[in-house]
Order: C-alpha cells, then sequence, then structure tokens
C-alpha cells in the first residue's frame, strides 16, 4: 500500500500479534472475506469481525476461526439510532485496541472510520466496494455523496474494488489519488479462475442438470447476473440491454440470482418485464 510511511504500525507491546478488526453494515458482506481471514491469522494475525448480530454472522466467525463482535447496524440512514451505534462501536474499539480497523459497505464504512479515529486507531482503512449515491437522487444522493466524503478523508487509506471506482471517487473529488489503491485488477477477495470458476471442471452433465432446472435449452447463451435485485446495482440497465441484446440474439437468456428489495428498488415495470 502506498503512504506506509505515514500509516505504519508501532512496535506493539510485549510482542501481541497484529489486532485487524473486519466492520462490516450486515454480516452477507462477509463472504467477501471468505478464506482471506484464514490466511490472515496464518501470517500472525488475530483476526475480529463487527455487524449486526444474527446467525450468519456466527457461522462466518465460526467457520473462519474468528471473534465476532455484534453491533445494531441498518443499512438505511437513522441517525438517532446510528449515534447509538457509534457510541457502542468507539466504546468496543477502546477495549479490544485494534491496530487495524478494515471498514466496508456504506453505513459500516462511515460509522467504522469515524469511530476508529476517535478511539485512536493507528491504521484506519475504507474498502469502496460500490457507490450508491451514483444512483441517488436529491437530499438523499447529497447525504450518500457527503457521508462518502467523510469515511475517505477519515481513513489512512482508500482501497477501492476497481479502476472505475476509483476514477470515479476522484472525478467527484470525494478522495486524492494518492490516497486511493486498487488491490491487482480489483475484487474484494480475488477469483478463482483456476478452480472454482473453471467451466472446465464442471462436466457436461452438470451443466445440462443445472440448465434443465432452471429452464434454459442445451446450447442457449445465458447472460447471468448475481446480486441485490436493487437500482444501485444496474438491474434497470441490465434489463434494457438485454431488451436489445435479445433482438438479435433471440435465443439468448438472462438468469438473475438474487432477492428483490424495498429499499432502492427496481421500477416497477422493469420489474414487472423481469419477472
Amino acid at each position: 500500500m502506498r503512504h506506509q510511511r505515514r500509516v505504519g504500525l508501532k512496535p506493539l507491546e510485549s510482542a501481541r500479534p497484529i489486532r485487524l478488526l473486519h466492520v462490516t453494515t450486515v454480516p452477507a458482506t462477509f463472504v467477501f472475506l471468505r478464506g482471506q481471514l484464514k490466511f490472515m491469522q496464518s501470517q500472525g494475525f488475530e483476526v475480529h469481525v463487527m455487524s449486526a448480530g444474527g446467525h450468519e454472522m456466527d457461522e462466518f466467525a465460526q467457520s473462519e476461526g474468528v471473534v465476532a463482535h455484534a453491533i445494531p447496524m441498518a443499512r438505511q440512514i437513522t441517525p438517532l439510532r446510528d449515534l447509538r451505534t457509534l457510541f457502542r462501536m468507539v466504546r468496543t474499539f477502546r477495549s479490544l485496541r485494534p491496530d487495524i480497523v478494515h471498514a466496508s459497505t456504506p453505513k459500516g464504512g462511515l460509522l467504522g472510520t469515524i469511530a476508529g479515529r476517535i478511539a485512536g486507531v493507528p491504521v484506519v482503512v475504507y474498502h469502496v466496494r460500490g457507490l450508491p449515491y451514483t444512483a441517488a437522487i436529491g437530499f438523499q444522493g447529497r447525504l450518500l455523496r457527503l457521508t462518502e466524503r467523510v469515511a475517505c478523508s477519515l481513513a489512512h487509506q482508500v482501497l477501492c474494488v476497481s479502476h472505475s471506482v476509483q476514477t470515479q471517487l476522484v472525478e467527484d473529488r470525494l478522495v486524492r489519488d494518492t490516497k486511493t489503491v486498487v488491490l491487482a485488477s480489483g475484487s474484494s477477495n480475488g477469483v478463482d479462475a483456476a478452480n472454482r470458476f473453471n467451466a472446465d471442471n464442471v462436466s457436461t452433465d452438470v451443466r445440462r442438470s443445472i440448465r434443465a432446472q432452471v429452464g434454459l435449452p442445451t446450447g442457449a447463451p445465458v447472460i447471468g447476473f448475481v446480486g441485490r435485485l436493487v437500482g444501485d446495482k444496474g438491474v434497470g440497465d441490465l434489463a434494457r440491454a438485454f431488451q436489445s441484446i435479445a433482438l438479435s440474439h433471440p435465443d439468448a437468456h438472462l438468469l438473475l440470482v438474487g432477492g428483490w428489495e424495498s429499499r432502492d428498488p427496481v421500477p416497477p415495470q422493469i420489474r414487472a418485464n423481469l419477472e
């Protein structure tokens, strides 16, 4: 990373392991860290995670062998609840004394960077995995832009999930280019193209079986989407693009894997067309 001179860790008392704390709004985001936490522990780190509680976080913490800290957080803008959450986070940070806080997602990133600075955490990293303000309008759009600016300004280092996200942040003057970095070619945790996502490792029989389960004809070209079915994920753009593709490729199919959400919903007509 850049800025190692400014954000380097001081020698730790009694040579205890470097304590790393990951903060997200909801535990579902921890899927982007799967396998990474075990690796960090193998390198001598003591790893903790913090998010809204629930069985999903408990299962993840158990599978990765890390310590979980449940803090009530909501994706929605809830000023009073957010202040209470911030107070609890600061109190936990001061008790836990992490050496590095790695905060991501809009709410977790904002509160995590604020709490990290208040608690005097030596290294605060903000990981930008998306830019919801670009799809919001009016007051909500201005507020989301402001929270992004605050999180970026408080972090010692801003990690961007892609070069396009990095470019957008810099062009919108929410962060200095010298403060941002894109690891490798992007992605939150890399892509296992050699094993898990290698099509050569999937037999023809399995492919045919899966296509039959979801009603896809053998040999038909498929465009896939995996994620939350909301506006800021570009579902509307995807639907319009597929309509254009279908005109020249009538045998093409669009496969959506995800759930509809009431927060930032897809416009009703687009949802009806997709369904």
